[in-house]
C-alpha cells in the first residue's frame, strides 16, 4: 500500500552546494514513521516486501525535500516584511545583546519544536 501523501517529494540527484562535506554525504536509510513524518516517498522495500516503505539516500538529500517542502508550503503563507519591520530588524542585528537574545530564544524555540516532534 502507498501511505504517502500527494504532497510527498522526490529525492533530488544533485546537491545545492558544490561540497556538501562529510555529514551531508552519509547514507541514510529513515524507517517507515520517518518517511511519514518527513512527508518523503519511499524509495526501498524491506527484504522482499511487495511495497516501499523506506527511504534511502543522502544527508544532503534530505536538507534538500526540506527546503523544497519549506519554500512550497510555509513561504508562500507568510506576508513580506514592511520597510519598518526591516529596519527594526535591521537594529536588532547589530546590538550583539539582542542579537544574543534573539539566537537564545532560536535555540529553545528549535528544541521545543524538536521535542514535539519525536
Amino acid at each position: 500500500t502507498c501511505f504517502h501523501g500527494a504532497r510527498a517529494s522526490m529525492a533530488p540527484e544533485e546537491p545545492l552546494v558544490a561540497n556538501p562535506g562529510v555529514v551531508g554525504n552519509c547514507l541514510l536509510c529513515l524507517p517507515e514513521a520517518a518517511v511519514r513524518l518527513l512527508n518523503v516517498i519511499p524509495n526501498m522495500d524491506d527484504k522482499g516486501d511487495s511495497s516501499k516503505r523506506l527511504w534511502f539516500g543522502r544527508a544532503w538529500q534530505l536538507q534538500a525535500l526540506q527546503l523544497k517542502q519549506y519554500q512550497e508550503e510555509v513561504l508562500p503563507k507568510q506576508k513580506p516584511l514592511t520597510a519598518k519591520q526591516k529596519t527594526e530588524l535591521g537594529a536588532v542585528f547589530t546590538d550583539l545583546h539582542k542579537l544574543a537574545i534573539v539566537m537564545k530564544v532560536q535555540k529553545l524555540w528549535r528544541g521545543a519544536v524538536g521535542r514535539r516532534a519525536s
